[in-house]
């Protein structure tokens, strides 16, 4: 335990209503600069709402001093209250740790209180009650990380709320008002969301516009007036316009209102600067990619962009370097990455080859030791049908894919991405056209170097690779039109599937199929999808549409005589659940019992085994798939691998259906061969007198030996005689 605390807390207590006195006397007066610091009024507003109301929100521009409030506001909150707490959250580890948790050390370090509050790295502790008066910095991940503090006296600080999810700050809300009604009148909550006003949806958003929330929350705005603005503001208002949402979010602290001629929005950027991957960096899948501008010695800056998979790492960026030293910055950096996550697999690197940029790709191409594929990227290049140039075209594809990224905190990137427009009119191809950059440094007076290198890291993407490369080129063979025949279920030449699978937002896909023992061929022939209250009205659809294939083939069957097989997910087990009886509830056992239909758990489940066995029956045309299943062609189709892995992202059918492939391939229907029909021996009238034989005497089970299959078709004959075996068809069906 540490030494008794020397500061009379005492005397502290007499600033619990008087936060601005309480940093002037205990912080400011002991800054150590040569500046005395002092409290602005929108600050001293602040300050006075945090005294007096539970909930502040407030939306601010840059430099307006916010970071400095909420390290004040937690310093005097927990030094003023008897075993308070406070946490201190962020979107992101670097915003809290290397932003806000610094700044609670520059005002404490120099200040008496440091006797009192002992700061560490993740934790500020009153010296002798460490367990139960502290202040915390978390990182906004998951809601239940937030969800278990209590106490008296308790505050949540908030920072970059407008990045933060919405489930999390709604459990941050919930344990505030929780916390309040444990204690009763005795205890005292205080929650403070501060942010740049990023996006114009989401729960941050809601504290600031939303009409029922305007009696809880108070509202204040950090805005930058005219006769406040900086040199730099004025620089940037002049290079963007004062309408920009660069500027109206940046400078005004204004919400953004959206460019409708912005390449990318501003604020697909801002959320792609809050996202977190939820790894740690070191685990980061997907390949490893560079993108390069070169500059030389120009007034332009050289830029050095690398990704790992979704995950852009922080740029290296030089001025007044030759093309010599530009490569060999470039090789430094793959080395070190290589090292960094253990990287054996060759390396893209994708340079800007207009003017002294070419001379960067023949040394690197010279260079074969370091495992690159060097690709030369032409901005001015020929576009397609949609764009004007290749530029076009890479601004676009780093556009769509700025949804699934975690990029760096950067206000050049920031700034050169949201700055850059689409030309006001089309070409004379009807094709969109991206500003050139001269006109980009007219008016923000500076090259994009950043965005260009950035944008060069995120396109020219290797060949998307397919999960079913075939499927597009054999569609006739696996989506036919053949019908259900129910009534080959008594005489057991079929048997019947059923596959749920079950998302974490309680939606379910469900896919219903047929197993041709005789043929080994799954026809699939139903698709349905239900949200939150199991498939209820998939089972009245599905007992509709088997009724309808009842009375044409003269059959009984009702959907309990199907083998249903579902996912883990939906009897709410883990992955490390291994025994069925270990199940207590889920979300199916009251479906099960209302429609006696069991559901059995799918334990041995394997994705990439099921997708290899897929495309298997794919190319051996064992695969066959209804004409109404129009969702799980379309999602078959566009299944690919991001990432490394399959995107299973909107294709819960294509799961459904591997589910089913892992069914065939545990119960080892796949391993029996398929059933080869007699050959045609080459006599045709002979053969054609059999079959007369057979109509008159047969039975259909004789019949349907001889008849044709995929794998042993009969010769084209006469329309006569065609027309005799299609005659025998139908009486083996019957």
């Amino acid at each position: 335990m540490k030494s008794p605390v020397t500061v009379p807390v005492q005397l502290l207590t007499n600033y619990i209503d008087q936060p601005v006195a309480f940093i002037q006397d205990t912080l400011l007066r002991y800054s150590q600069g040569s500046v005395k610091p002092v409290i602005w009024p929108h600050q001293w507003a602040a300050l006075m709402a945090l005294r007096d109301k539970e909930f502040v929100t407030i939306r601010s521009g840059r430099g307006r001093g916010k970071s400095a409030l909420a390290a004040w506001t937690a310093i005097w909150f927990l030094a003023t209250r008897p075993s308070a707490s406070v946490v201190c959250v962020a979107p992101k580890a670097d915003q809290i740790f290397d932003v806000l948790w610094k700044e609670t050390a520059k005002w404490l370090h120099p200040s008496p209180l440091r006797e009192l509050l002992h700061w560490s790295k993740e934790k500020i502790e009153v010296v002798g009650y460490e367990n139960v008066w502290y202040a915390v910095a978390r990182t906004a991940k998951t809601k239940e990380g937030l969800s278990g503090y209590h106490a008296k006296h308790q505050m949540f600080i908030i920072d970059e709320a407008s990045g933060v999810a919405d489930d999390i700050l709604e459990t941050i809300e919930a344990t505030q008002l929780s916390n309040k009604k444990s204690y009763g009148k005795e205890a005292e909550i205080r929650t403070l969301l501060i942010s740049n006003p990023n996006r114009v949806t989401g729960y941050f958003y809601k504290t600031h516009k939303h009409e029922k929330w305007e009696d809880r929350w108070k509202r204040l705005h950090f805005k930058q007036e005219q006769k406040g603005l900086t040199a730099d503001d004025r620089a940037t208002i002049d290079a963007y316009g004062i309408d920009h949402d660069v500027v109206q979010v940046s400078i005004f602290g204004e919400f953004p209102s959206g460019n409708p001629r912005a390449v990318i929005p501003y604020n697909a950027i801002c959320e792609a600067e809050d996202r977190d991957l939820g790894m740690p960096m070191d685990e980061t899948p997907g390949e490893i990619e560079l993108g390069v501008d070169v500059a030389r010695f120009g007034d332009d800056s050289t830029v050095i962009y690398a990704r790992k998979g979704y995950r852009v790492l922080t740029p290296w960026r030089g001025k007044k370097e030759d093309t010599v030293q530009t490569t060999e910055k470039v090789l430094t950096v793959v080395r070190e990455l290589r090292k960094k996550f253990d990287y054996k697999s060759i390396i893209r690197v994708k340079i800007d080859d207009t003017g002294i940029g070419g001379s960067c790709v023949d040394q690197l191409r010279r260079n074969v030791m370091d495992g690159l594929d060097v690709i030369p990227v032409t901005f001015g290049g020929s576009g397609d049908d949609h764009y004007g140039n290749h530029g076009s075209i890479m601004w676009a594809d780093a556009g769509k894919m700025m949804e699934k990224l975690e990029i760096p905190r950067d206000d050049f990137l920031r700034e050169e991405l949201a700055g850059r427009n689409w030309e006001a009119s089309l070409d004379n191809r009807g094709r969109q056209i991206i500003e050139s950059k001269a006109d980009f440094k007219k008016r923000i007076h500076r090259s994009p170097d950043s965005a260009d290198a950035f944008v060069m890291c995120c396109s020219n993407q290797a060949q998307e690779q397919k999960i079913l490369p075939r499927l597009v080129h054999i569609r006739e063979t696996v989506y036919k039109a053949d019908r259900v025949r129910f009534d080959y279920v008594p005489q057991r030449r079929v048997e019947l599937f059923g596959s749920i699978w079950h998302e974490k937002n309680m939606e379910d896909s469900v896919l219903l199929a047929t197993w041709d023992k005789e043929m080994g061929q799954l026809l699939v022939f139903y698709e349905g999808f239900s949200n939150f209250g199991g498939p209820g009205s998939i089972v009245r659809s599905l007992n509709e549409m088997i009724d309808m294939y009842n009375k044409e083939c003269g059959t009984e069957i009702k959907a309990r005589r199907f083998m249903w097989y579902g996912n883990r997910g939906i009897f709410g087990l883990t992955e490390q659940a291994s025994e069925f009886n270990k199940v207590k509830d889920g979300p199916y056992l009251q479906w099960e019992r209302q429609h006696q239909i069991y559901i059995q758990p799918n334990f041995y489940w394997d994705l990439d085994g099921s997708i290899l066995e897929l495309n298997k029956m794919v190319n051996a045309g064992r695969l066959n798939i209804y004409p109404d299943c129009e969702q799980l062609k379309m999602q078959l189709e566009t299944w690919s691998i991001d990432g490394g892995r399959p995107d299973n992202a909107s294709h819960a059918l294509c799961l459904a259906l591997c589910n089913l492939v892992s069914i065939l391939v545990q119960t080892k229907r796949m391993e029996k061969p398929v059933k080869v029909l007699r050959e045609y021996s080459g006599d045709k009238d002979a053969f054609l007198k059999k079959f007369d034989k057979l109509l008159e005497h047969g039975s259909p089970l004789q019949i349907r030996k001889y008849l044709p299959s995929p794998s042993n078709p009969l010769p084209t004959g006469k329309p006569s005689e065609r027309q005799r075996i299609g005659t025998l068809g139908n009486r083996a069906g019957q």
